[in-house]
């Protein structure tokens, strides 16, 4: 999907979170490209919503470990590694959702 198409989609839908998946290896790249459009737009529900990205973010797996550190200061709110353990994603999603209205739990 097109940064500017997410970007738009998350203005018009109001999300309680984005959570980006990236099965390819290239999530550092697309996911870097993707949380700068989405933190420099100048509406302020899109810099407090939070965003996720997850799966094979780079190439090199576990040979990378800095990738998850360069996402968080890029913007993230929280990434997790294709080696990461299923039950902190929806941990982390509900600490980072649950005080929103209308959020009652995270389905498993």
């Amino acid at each position: 999907m097109p940064d500017a198409e997410l970007v738009e989609q998350v203005r018009l839908q109001r999300p309680d979170a984005v959570v980006i998946s990236s099965v390819n290896g290239h999530g550092h790249i697309d996911g870097r490209r993707l949380i700068r459009t989405l933190r420099a737009d100048s509406d302020p529900a899109l810099a407090s919503v939070p965003v996720m990205i997850g799966g094979k973010l780079g190439i090199q797996g576990a040979a990378q470990p800095h990738l998850a550190d360069e996402l968080i200061a890029e913007g993230f709110d929280a990434v997790f590694t294709d080696d990461a353990d299923p039950a902190e994603f929806g941990a982390a999603l509900q600490r980072m959702t649950g005080h929103r209205p209308g959020i009652a739990g995270v389905a498993a």
